[in-house]
């Protein structure tokens, strides 16, 4: 336990507290240490120069867990610990998968904004598929490059532009770290590059093999992951301030970034945006062969471009990419305003209630809002809900302040 994220400080500095209980479920915790056992001749693949990566991986835990109880304002699917890019690349870090976070199969009926086919595959596939997206993500996409200093000898460093095939220099300077360089995009900055990096990994034989994925299945993984991290940016804009002109989430604008990336980056028609109706629904089309082909191609090429601005330090053109391709269009903000219109009600992370008896029973409490409340007494050992809400009442304590962890 202590304090982990930092995406809601501005200076990405200060972190809010977590507390964990959780069971560790080694048959799912096989497939990620078979990653990082692996790691090393995966790093290579990855598409930058060598001088962008780490001279020696520093190999870390990487365990699913099942949580009972998570204390905190957020459950995120998976984590990589610390926060601290700095000490992330000299001291090292670990990850953690919660497999019970991530939704059980849902129904098709319950996937917004998408066609029925596409709302079957989402809800049979986006489980097994997302497994490996975390582990790219978490392990391959957080856990690697580095960031480049000024020479011995005084002089900066020379890199070429990806996208103007310029050649510039850029160093961090001694104090400076990934945050303290690039500010307050930094954290969906780096989110967007662990993503980036976990897309175009899942499509290498070496990675998708070790997660028991066959040959003809990588184009299936590769569109559930890219679309739901296409439905994240685009469902997710009701956290877009269009008077601020500011995103409330890293890793949504993240998402969105990647998102506009392929939409703008295009020659053939891999992705499309279709308001349907007089603006009362909209969808995300994302042709399949394509996205093998070209978007493959696009994926790589934002991982080149996020990577040679983080391990350069070069933070202008850094702000400057990020800040063009995070712009919310007309048209995106007439799909805000149907996100907003249609917008479910926000779901709840329960924790688990055990019994001490001897079938170690656990609790029948469902996400509904009357069994939430109705877990509150259970837990802490009072008679019924009403006298639980005479309690706080008498003590001064607002009710809501109980709530289980929201997400």
């Amino acid at each position: 336990m202590g304090w982990v994220e930092y995406y809601i400080d501005p200076e990405n500095c200060r972190a809010f507290w977590e507390g964990w209980v959780c069971i560790v479920d080694k048959q799912k915790s096989e497939k990620f240490q078979t990653l990082v056992k692996h790691s090393e001749s995966i790093i290579p693949l990855l598409p930058w120069p060598k001088v962008m990566e780490k001279e020696q991986f520093l190999a870390p835990d990487f365990t699913s867990i099942e949580i009972i109880t998570f204390a905190s304002n957020a459950v995120f699917l998976g984590q990589n610990l610390p926060n601290y890019d700095d000490i992330r690349e000299h001291e090292g870090f670990k990850n953690v998968y919660f497999g019970n976070r991530m939704p059980q199969a849902s129904k098709a009926s319950n996937v917004q904004f998408a066609s029925e086919e596409q709302a079957e595959v989402l809800a049979e596939k986006s489980m097994n598929c997302y497994e490996v997206q975390v582990g790219c993500h978490e392990l391959l996409g957080h856990g690697v490059g580095r960031a480049i200093f000024r020479n011995e000898d005084g002089t900066s460093p020379k890199f070429t532009d990806p996208l103007t095939n310029e050649e510039y220099e850029s160093c961090y300077e001694e104090g400076q770290t990934w945050s303290t360089r690039f500010g307050d995009i930094s954290s969906s900055y780096e989110e967007c590059r662990a993503d980036a990096c976990g897309l175009f990994l899942q499509t290498l034989q070496p990675v998708y093999s070790l997660f028991g994925v066959a040959d003809g299945e990588v184009d299936d993984l590769l569109w559930v992951n890219a679309m739901n991290h296409l439905r994240k940016g685009v469902i997710g804009l009701p956290l877009y301030n269009p008077e601020a002109k500011k995103w409330g989430q890293a890793h949504t604008q993240g998402a969105f970034v990647f998102a506009m990336w392929l939409y703008k980056n295009q020659k053939s028609k891999i992705v499309d945006f279709e308001i349907i109706g007089e603006e009362e629904d909209f969808r995300i089309h994302l042709d399949k062969q394509l996205l093998m082909a070209e978007g493959r191609e696009l994926i790589k090429e934002l991982l080149i471009v996020l990577q040679t601005y983080k391990s350069s330090g070069a933070n202008e053109r850094g702000l400057k990419f990020y800040t063009e391709y995070s712009e919310v269009s007309d048209f995106f903000l007439k799909i805000r305003k149907i996100a907003i219109a249609q917008k479910k009600p926000r779901g709840y992370c329960l924790k688990i209630t055990w019994y001490d008896t001897p079938t170690r029973a656990s609790s029948p409490f469902t996400t509904l809002r009357t069994s939430r409340a109705s877990s509150f007494p259970t837990q802490i050992g009072i008679n019924s809900t009403r006298s639980y809400t005479k309690r706080c009442s008498a003590s001064g304590t607002s009710t809501k302040h109980h709530s289980k962890y929201e997400s």
